[in-house]
């Protein structure tokens, strides 16, 4: 972590949150396009393995999306309980 790094996520705490929410959203969409990009093309580069590769990556993307279903799930129960 640099210093520009932290002034620049504490200059964003204090930002309204529709603002956060599209900051957020923005940089955790380029962080997997990145990711995404620099691994996937080598993960097909195998044909024998391509299949199996391509079902490991769908099952981490199902597994992600229910965890975020789950924890959308538990949030909104906490707000209804508070």
């Amino acid at each position: 972590m640099t210093p520009i790094g932290i002034a620049i996520g504490w200059s964003i705490t204090k930002i309204p949150d529709l603002i956060y929410a599209f900051c957020m959203s923005s940089v955790s969409g380029a962080f997997i396009y990145l990711a995404s990009s620099s691994m996937m093309p080598n993960a097909f580069l195998d044909y024998r393995d391509r299949w199996k590769n391509f079902s490991v990556f769908l099952i981490a993307l199902c597994l992600i999306t229910l965890l975020w279903i789950l924890e959308n799930h538990i949030y909104q129960n906490d707000i209804n309980n508070n």
